[in-house]
C-alpha cells in the first residue's frame, strides 16, 4: 500500500536565493534584529523536528519517491538540489 507523507516548507534565509539579504534587512528595520534572530532560531528547531520525524519512520528509502515542489524539471534536479543542500537549505539537506 503506497503513502503520501506531505512535508510542509517553511523557508530558511538560504531558500531565499538573492533577496536573502534584502529580506533580512527589511525584517530587522521593521520587526528588529531579535525578532529576526528567534524567527531563524524557530525555522531551524522546525526543520529538525521534521527531519527527526522522518528518519524516525523508517521508511524504504530505495522505495520513496520524493516530489519537490518548485523544482524545475530539467534533467538536473539532482544536481540542483545538491547544490542548494550546500549552501545550507535544511529542505533540500532532508532532500538528499
Amino acid at each position: 500500500m503506497r503513502r503520501l507523507i506531505y512535508v510542509p516548507i517553511v523557508h530558511t534565509i538560504v531558500d531565499m536565493g538573492s533577496t536573502a539579504e534584502a529580506l533580512r534587512q527589511e525584517s530587522i528595520r521593521r520587526f528588529g534584529a531579535e525578532r529576526w534572530a528567534r524567527s531563524r532560531r524557530v525555522i531551524d528547531e522546525v526543520w529538525e523536528g521534521i527531519r527527526a520525524k522522518l528518519l524516525g519512520l523508517n521508511l524504504p528509502w530505495e522505495r520513496v519517491r520524493i516530489y519537490q515542489d518548485g523544482l524545475p524539471v530539467s534533467g538536473r534536479e539532482l544536481e540542483i538540489a545538491r547544490d542548494v543542500a550546500a549552501q545550507g537549505s535544511k529542505n533540500y539537506q532532508i532532500v538528499i
